[in-house]
């Protein structure tokens, strides 16, 4: 499970944000896990598993600083749960059954445009990601690993204290 990664597109529902410089907020997410094929071995032999889109949710808490109102922290709680669909190996495909979820905790430094109805941010973080493989093919895996990521998006102002972003 090492090498598992899983790229997902996720597009927040909902989020509590104000317009002033300083704030803080905390939000909650949901949308579509997007995982890519994850290369593997085991017992010397080497394959590729296929996943079938699954759904992405989390919520997170954070910052925006009143003397730096570019600078922000956070703290991002995420799962990502896709399906198994398909193993390869030597030259054969077959299909498997299963559960996969992947999840974080992370902590992240962001920065971002503070003024306007549209806000652009980026930003960095890393934390503890959390896999498990539940499979009545392969039977059950888990692993548990340090990781980091990057960050991008766009905040919305919808009404004062709620924004949607994506």
């Amino acid at each position: 499970m090492r090498k598992l990664t899983i790229a997902a597109a996720v597009i927040g529902v909902l989020g509590f944000s104000s317009v002033s410089n300083a704030e803080s907020y905390v939000s909650a997410y949901l949308g579509g896990a997007f995982p890519h094929d994850a290369d593997v071995t085991e017992l010397g032999l080497s394959g590729t598993v296929e996943f079938d889109s699954g759904f992405a949710l989390g919520a997170k808490a954070g910052h925006w600083f009143n003397d730096m109102p570019h600078l922000g922290v956070q703290i991002d709680f995420n799962g990502h749960y896709p399906d198994l669909k398909s193993i390869s190996a030597l030259g054969l495909t077959v299909p498997i059954t299963g559960d996969v979820s992947v999840n974080s905790i992370t902590a992240n430094a962001l920065l971002r445009m503070p003024e306007g109805k549209i806000r652009p941010y980026a930003g960095v973080g890393a934390g503890i990601f959390m896999a498990e493989v539940d499979s009545t093919d392969l039977g059950n895996e888990d692993d548990t690993a340090f990781g980091w990521q990057l960050l991008a998006g766009v905040d919305f102002d919808v009404a004062p204290k709620f924004s949607v972003f994506a």
